[in-house]
């Protein structure tokens, strides 16, 4: 199937509150929309990851609203996203290459996986995305 369709203004947590979701304020260093991966700079503030470099594939969260460059960002580590329209229940997913940020049931150059499609307990069944960030993978100093 590929990238994963994002409709910004449908990104939200399913299960909201601290026992289902890690929500961490972070500061933009581009310009950001609801439903983006994003991985930290350097310089502290986020920007988009892709899975297209080793620098830019480390996930660290998505963005649950807009932002401009400087300003807040809720950027969700773990818990249960809707917005996003998934594929089969059960498909992992990673972060992909796509230039602008963007998530897929395919893996990227760089393999990163950020979640796994389940359903939500409604006659529809509808899709859901458990999310969750390893904010471990990538760091050099691993033993």
């Amino acid at each position: 199937m590929g990238d994963i369709t994002v409709v910004a203004a449908k990104v939200g947590l399913s299960m909201p509150g601290p026992a289902h979701a890690e929500v961490y304020p972070v500061i933009a260093g581009v310009v950001v929309t609801a439903g983006l991966p994003l991985y930290q700079q350097t310089d502290g503030t986020y920007a988009i990851a892709l899975a297209s470099a080793a620098a830019t594939a480390r996930f660290r969260g998505i963005s649950l609203n807009a932002a401009h460059i400087g300003g807040k960002v809720d950027m969700l580590k773990r818990g249960v996203l809707t917005g996003y329209a998934l594929g089969t229940y059960g498909d992992t997913l990673y972060l992909s290459d796509t230039a602008g940020g963007a998530i897929s049931d395919t893996p990227g150059t760089v393999v990163v996986r950020v979640g796994t499609v389940i359903s939500r307990s409604d006659p529809a069944l509808t899709e859901l995305w458990y999310c969750e960030a390893d904010w471990k993978d990538g760091w050099e100093d691993d033993a």
